[in-house]
Protein backbone atom coordinates (compact mmCIF):
# COMPACT_ATOMS: atom_id res chain seq x y z
CA UNK A 1 0.00 0.00 0.00
CA UNK A 2 2.46 2.44 0.81
CA UNK A 3 4.52 1.54 -2.15
CA UNK A 4 1.45 2.45 -4.40
CA UNK A 5 0.99 5.90 -2.90
CA UNK A 6 4.28 6.44 -3.27
CA UNK A 7 4.66 5.59 -7.07
CA UNK A 8 1.17 7.57 -7.18
CA UNK A 9 3.23 10.53 -5.33
CA UNK A 10 6.04 10.00 -8.13
CA UNK A 11 3.88 10.29 -11.02
CA UNK A 12 2.12 13.00 -10.19
CA UNK A 13 5.33 15.23 -9.35
CA UNK A 14 6.40 14.29 -12.33
CA UNK A 15 2.91 15.31 -14.16
CA UNK A 16 3.43 18.41 -12.47
CA UNK A 17 6.89 19.00 -13.89
CA UNK A 18 6.26 18.64 -17.40
CA UNK A 19 3.11 20.84 -17.01
CA UNK A 20 5.43 23.08 -15.75
CA UNK A 21 7.74 22.38 -18.71
CA UNK A 22 5.17 23.04 -21.25
CA UNK A 23 4.01 26.14 -19.92
CA UNK A 24 7.87 27.71 -19.75
CA UNK A 25 8.47 26.19 -23.11
CA UNK A 26 5.45 28.45 -24.40
CA UNK A 27 6.38 31.66 -22.88
CA UNK A 28 10.54 31.17 -23.52
CA UNK A 29 10.51 28.84 -26.46
CA UNK A 30 12.53 25.88 -26.27
CA UNK A 31 16.42 27.55 -25.87
CA UNK A 32 14.72 28.93 -23.03
CA UNK A 33 13.93 26.47 -20.99
CA UNK A 34 16.23 25.02 -18.41
CA UNK A 35 15.72 22.50 -15.30
CA UNK A 36 15.87 25.62 -12.65
CA UNK A 37 13.20 27.12 -15.02
CA UNK A 38 11.57 24.33 -14.61
CA UNK A 39 11.43 23.80 -11.04
CA UNK A 40 10.75 27.60 -10.16
CA UNK A 41 7.47 27.07 -12.10
CA UNK A 42 6.24 23.78 -10.72
CA UNK A 43 7.08 25.47 -7.05
CA UNK A 44 9.56 22.49 -6.78
CA UNK A 45 13.20 21.74 -5.70
CA UNK A 46 15.63 21.88 -9.19
CA UNK A 47 16.99 18.40 -7.39
CA UNK A 48 13.45 17.09 -8.68
CA UNK A 49 14.54 18.14 -12.04
CA UNK A 50 16.99 16.32 -12.93
CA UNK A 51 16.22 13.21 -10.94
CA UNK A 52 13.05 12.78 -13.42
CA UNK A 53 14.85 14.00 -16.28
CA UNK A 54 18.42 12.93 -17.21
CA UNK A 55 19.09 16.35 -19.80
CA UNK A 56 17.54 18.95 -21.12
CA UNK A 57 16.71 17.13 -24.52
CA UNK A 58 15.08 14.04 -22.25
CA UNK A 59 13.13 16.98 -20.53
CA UNK A 60 12.36 18.21 -23.73
CA UNK A 61 11.53 14.92 -25.32
CA UNK A 62 9.32 13.67 -22.19
CA UNK A 63 7.33 17.85 -22.12
CA UNK A 64 6.36 16.91 -25.84
CA UNK A 65 5.08 13.70 -25.20
CA UNK A 66 2.90 14.66 -22.51
CA UNK A 67 1.50 17.10 -24.56
CA UNK A 68 0.94 15.27 -27.15
CA UNK A 69 -1.25 12.72 -24.82
CA UNK A 70 -3.08 15.13 -23.87
CA UNK A 71 -3.89 17.38 -26.85
CA UNK A 72 -7.52 19.02 -26.39
CA UNK A 73 -10.54 16.66 -27.04
CA UNK A 74 -11.89 20.29 -28.61
CA UNK A 75 -9.70 19.89 -31.57
CA UNK A 76 -11.42 16.24 -32.57
CA UNK A 77 -14.21 17.38 -31.65
CA UNK A 78 -14.55 20.73 -34.27
CA UNK A 79 -13.10 18.28 -36.97
CA UNK A 80 -16.33 16.06 -36.21
CA UNK A 81 -18.25 19.09 -36.81
CA UNK A 82 -16.72 20.21 -40.18
CA UNK A 83 -17.29 16.56 -41.67
CA UNK A 84 -21.24 17.02 -40.42
CA UNK A 85 -21.45 20.46 -42.39
CA UNK A 86 -20.11 18.40 -45.44
CA UNK A 87 -22.89 15.40 -44.97
CA UNK A 88 -25.38 18.45 -44.97
CA UNK A 89 -24.39 19.72 -48.52
CA UNK A 90 -24.28 15.70 -49.55
CA UNK A 91 -28.07 16.00 -48.33
CA UNK A 92 -29.10 19.27 -50.33
CA UNK A 93 -27.32 22.09 -48.11
CA UNK A 94 -26.70 24.87 -50.57
CA UNK A 95 -22.62 25.19 -50.64
CA UNK A 96 -21.97 28.80 -49.75
CA UNK A 97 -24.31 28.80 -46.78
CA UNK A 98 -22.41 25.37 -45.92
CA UNK A 99 -18.86 27.08 -46.43
CA UNK A 100 -20.10 29.85 -43.92
CA UNK A 101 -21.04 27.67 -40.94
CA UNK A 102 -17.48 25.80 -42.01
CA UNK A 103 -15.72 29.32 -41.85
CA UNK A 104 -17.17 30.41 -38.75
CA UNK A 105 -17.01 27.02 -36.82
CA UNK A 106 -13.28 27.12 -37.77
CA UNK A 107 -12.75 30.89 -37.23
CA UNK A 108 -14.40 31.24 -33.45
CA UNK A 109 -12.48 28.01 -32.52
CA UNK A 110 -8.76 29.81 -33.85
CA UNK A 111 -9.77 33.46 -32.52
CA UNK A 112 -11.50 33.52 -29.55
CA UNK A 113 -8.65 33.06 -26.51
CA UNK A 114 -11.78 31.21 -24.00
CA UNK A 115 -11.72 28.80 -27.02
CA UNK A 116 -8.18 27.76 -27.22
CA UNK A 117 -5.18 28.53 -24.62
CA UNK A 118 -2.24 30.91 -26.02
CA UNK A 119 0.26 28.81 -23.94
CA UNK A 120 -1.17 25.77 -26.04
CA UNK A 121 -0.62 27.79 -29.56
CA UNK A 122 2.90 28.79 -28.27
CA UNK A 123 3.79 25.69 -27.22
CA UNK A 124 3.41 23.98 -30.54
CA UNK A 125 5.08 26.74 -32.58
CA UNK A 126 7.89 26.87 -30.58
CA UNK A 127 8.47 22.67 -32.13
CA UNK A 128 7.26 23.57 -35.32
CA UNK A 129 9.95 26.32 -36.06
CA UNK A 130 12.69 25.09 -34.33
CA UNK A 131 15.77 25.30 -36.87
CA UNK A 132 17.89 22.75 -34.84
CA UNK A 133 16.04 19.62 -33.23
CA UNK A 134 17.72 16.53 -31.69
CA UNK A 135 16.54 13.85 -34.30
CA UNK A 136 14.42 11.63 -31.92
CA UNK A 137 11.99 14.69 -30.81
CA UNK A 138 12.20 15.47 -34.67
CA UNK A 139 10.73 12.00 -35.94
CA UNK A 140 8.03 13.10 -33.08
CA UNK A 141 7.40 16.25 -33.73
CA UNK A 142 6.85 15.21 -37.51
CA UNK A 143 4.58 11.95 -36.41
CA UNK A 144 2.37 14.48 -34.47
CA UNK A 145 2.02 17.00 -37.07
CA UNK A 146 1.11 14.35 -39.97
CA UNK A 147 -1.07 13.62 -37.18
CA UNK A 148 -2.79 17.23 -37.33
CA UNK A 149 -3.16 16.61 -40.62
CA UNK A 150 -5.08 13.97 -41.36
CA UNK A 151 -8.46 15.37 -40.46
CA UNK A 152 -7.32 18.11 -42.92
CA UNK A 153 -6.62 15.71 -45.62
CA UNK A 154 -9.72 13.36 -45.27
CA UNK A 155 -12.01 16.48 -45.10
CA UNK A 156 -10.39 17.82 -48.47
CA UNK A 157 -10.80 14.10 -49.72
CA UNK A 158 -14.41 14.39 -48.81
CA UNK A 159 -15.03 17.55 -50.75
CA UNK A 160 -13.70 16.03 -53.80
CA UNK A 161 -10.60 18.30 -54.02
CA UNK A 162 -9.14 18.09 -57.14
CA UNK A 163 -5.76 17.56 -55.47
CA UNK A 164 -6.45 17.04 -51.36
CA UNK A 165 -3.23 16.56 -50.51
CA UNK A 166 -2.01 19.97 -51.72
CA UNK A 167 -5.42 21.45 -50.36
CA UNK A 168 -5.00 20.05 -47.19
CA UNK A 169 -1.32 21.58 -46.92
CA UNK A 170 -2.79 24.67 -47.71
CA UNK A 171 -5.95 24.73 -45.15
CA UNK A 172 -3.37 23.58 -42.28
CA UNK A 173 -1.28 26.36 -43.44
CA UNK A 174 -4.34 29.10 -43.28
CA UNK A 175 -4.82 27.48 -39.82
CA UNK A 176 -1.12 27.45 -38.77
CA UNK A 177 -0.99 31.16 -39.95
CA UNK A 178 -4.22 31.83 -37.58
CA UNK A 179 -2.95 30.50 -34.68
CA UNK A 180 0.72 32.28 -34.79
CA UNK A 181 -1.18 35.54 -34.82
CA UNK A 182 -3.13 35.07 -32.22
CA UNK A 183 0.32 35.19 -30.17
CA UNK A 184 0.90 38.92 -32.00
CA UNK A 185 -0.65 42.04 -30.80
CA UNK A 186 0.35 44.10 -34.16
CA UNK A 187 -2.18 41.80 -36.30
CA UNK A 188 -6.13 42.28 -36.77
CA UNK A 189 -6.95 38.77 -35.27
CA UNK A 190 -11.07 39.12 -35.43
CA UNK A 191 -13.27 36.16 -36.55
CA UNK A 192 -14.39 38.82 -39.52
CA UNK A 193 -11.02 38.25 -41.05
CA UNK A 194 -10.51 34.60 -40.22
CA UNK A 195 -13.36 34.24 -41.74
CA UNK A 196 -12.84 36.20 -44.94
CA UNK A 197 -10.19 33.93 -45.59
CA UNK A 198 -11.25 30.35 -44.33
CA UNK A 199 -14.33 31.11 -46.94
CA UNK A 200 -12.47 31.90 -50.22
CA UNK A 201 -9.80 28.93 -49.37
CA UNK A 202 -12.87 26.54 -48.52
CA UNK A 203 -14.47 27.86 -51.95
CA UNK A 204 -11.43 27.04 -53.77
CA UNK A 205 -10.86 23.92 -52.18
CA UNK A 206 -14.85 22.76 -52.92
CA UNK A 207 -14.24 23.94 -56.67
CA UNK A 208 -17.45 26.38 -56.08
CA UNK A 209 -17.89 29.05 -58.50
CA UNK A 210 -19.35 31.67 -56.70
CA UNK A 211 -19.75 34.49 -59.69
CA UNK A 212 -22.44 32.32 -62.11
CA UNK A 213 -24.85 29.49 -61.06
CA UNK A 214 -23.52 25.47 -61.21
CA UNK A 215 -23.83 22.63 -59.91
CA UNK A 216 -21.90 22.23 -56.68
CA UNK A 217 -18.30 20.27 -57.31
CA UNK A 218 -18.89 18.48 -53.80
CA UNK A 219 -21.09 15.17 -54.19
Amino acid sequence: MAQTAQRQSGKRTREALLDAAITVIARNGLEGLSHREVAKQAAASPALTTYYFSSKTDLIIQAFDHYVEHVPPAISALWQQGYAILEAIENGQAAPEAISQLAHLAANFLCLPENRQRDEIAFELAFFHQPRMDEVLAKRVRAYRDNMRQPALIFCQRCNSLDPEVDADLLMGLIARLEFEQLSKTIDVSVERAVGQLERLLTMIMGINTSTPQKDHIS
